[in-house]
């Protein structure tokens, strides 16, 4: 069997996946780096609202000492290419009543080319990124992390000093060395996502969010316009409340139903930890980031942030 004897192993190339090996390239450049991940390419699917808060809203109501790290990631990321749209206000609504309309400065973003942009920036820093390649399981042995590795050129050992889990919750790194235990159904959101079109017209500044028990209970629901036509739309239901997935995405097309939008695709589905920080995020030298750390905004679901 193939072996391959590295430095550090980053186990997912969604965004902390790939900041994370970029800056940490970018002040240690001679350590040998390789990025796994399960799917073919950094577009699709991304399972994302895709909005971000402005620059305002942060100053506003994050604390300075982490703003400046967040304004840190704004300006290295968030060039006006990758911008789609921005939006001013949002629309509330609880059912059918109207709440109102409040300022929500946020931006649109198109994830999949900020993931290409922080995957470029590695690679001209000396990493190796690996798509359509899965993770199966992560030992630890005489200080060396040793992981089975499946792709079409078919299995492989990886070793390695270091291994960043950065693949989701629950992330293979956590699973393999019983870091954390299994979060419950009150703790994990189940969040659809899919873009849409519309025939009705939109307000292409305004979002529009849903608090509905019948639709999205112990969550919400969203619908991002893109432009007047097209929407980044999803909702987000607590796992407690639900039976299944199938019962998930027949919530998704009623609410897409109501609003009058057609999915442009199907829909796709994630959990999402909603508790905060898991309790372990390392274990000798393995190390959980974002998503897998749950590093995610308990009241809203977001983890770009």
């Amino acid at each position: 069997m193939r072996v391959l004897t590295i430095d550090i192993l980053v186990i997912g190339a969604g965004p902390a996946g790939t900041y994370f090996t970029y800056k940490y390239l970018k002040s240690i450049n001679d350590l040998s780096i390789v990025i796994i991940e399960k799917k073919v390419n950094p577009r699709f699917p991304i399972i994302c609202g895709e909005l971000i808060p402005s620059r305002e809203i942060l100053k506003k109501h994050i604390p300075s000492n982490i703003y400046k790290y967040l304004l840190e990631t704004l300006n290295e990321t968030l060039d006006s290419d990758v911008i789609v749209n921005k939006i001013n206000f949002v629309k509330v609504f609880i059912d059918n009543y109207y709440v109102g309309l409040l300022p929500f400065k946020t931006y649109l973003i198109d994830k999949g080319k900020v993931l290409e942009k922080l995957i470029e920036s590695a690679e001209n820093c000396g990493c190796k990124v690996q798509f359509s390649t899965t993770v199966t399981d992560c030992l630890l042995r005489n200080e060396t992390f040793k992981l089975r590795v499946f792709s079409k050129e078919g299995e492989r050992i990886i070793k390695s000093k270091i291994v960043i889990g950065a693949d989701a919750y629950p992330s293979v790194v956590d699973v393999s060395l019983n870091m954390n235990a299994r979060l419950d159904d009150n703790e994990l959101v189940i969040a659809t996502s899919c873009r849409a079109r519309s025939t009705k017209k939109y307000d292409s500044d305004v979002a529009i969010v849903l608090l509905s028990y019948d639709l999205c209970p112990g969550g919400f629901a969203w619908i991002f316009p893109r432009d007047d036509k097209v929407f980044n739309v999803g909702l987000g239901i607590r796992a407690s409340k639900v039976s299944n997935y199938s019962d998930v995405l027949s919530r998704h097309l009623k609410f897409l139903e109501k609003f009058d939008l057609k999915p442009l695709h199907r829909p796709l589905v994630k959990t999402i930890p909603v508790s905060g920080l898991l309790n372990r995020l390392s274990l000798h030298n393995a190390y959980l980031i974002g998503d897998a750390a749950g590093s995610v905004i308990p009241t809203n679901g977001a983890g770009i942030n």
